[in-house]
């Protein structure tokens, strides 16, 4: 099985699906904190020659995080004003994914979901 949880202030969770090449867990999630709104999402059981995930987010914005053994994690902000000041001038808003691709070292998608958190 290839499994994957999270867990936050406001709660956990977790997934889990039989283990081959088309198996993936894809956790998306959101969390109210004191900061404002923040976005995630987790995947479990990319390809192994996968090595950066990249999130297009609602807004334009591109959210990006290293891919370890088939598994990675990000979340954002989903603006300027929920996040402390955290993003450049000129970024003011994130929102929440539309579309999130793995790709190899060399830029080839090799995986790609839509969905939003």
């Amino acid at each position: 099985m290839n499994c994957l949880g999270v867990v936050n202030d406001s709660g956990s969770s977790v997934g889990c699906h039989e283990t081959d090449e088309n198996s993936h867990v894809v956790l998306w999630g959101s969390e109210d904190r004191t900061s404002g709104t923040w976005y995630s999402v987790a995947v479990a059981g990319l390809p192994l020659e996968a090595t950066t995930l990249v999130s297009e987010t609602v807004a334009g914005r591109l959210v990006g995080s290293t891919i370890i053994n088939g598994v990675t994690y990000q979340e954002w902000p989903t603006g300027e004003g929920s996040s402390g000041g955290i993003l450049p001038s000129g970024g003011r808003e994130f929102g929440e994914s539309i579309r999130t691709v793995a790709l190899t070292a060399d830029g080839i998608i090799v995986w790609s979901t839509t969905g939003a958190n």
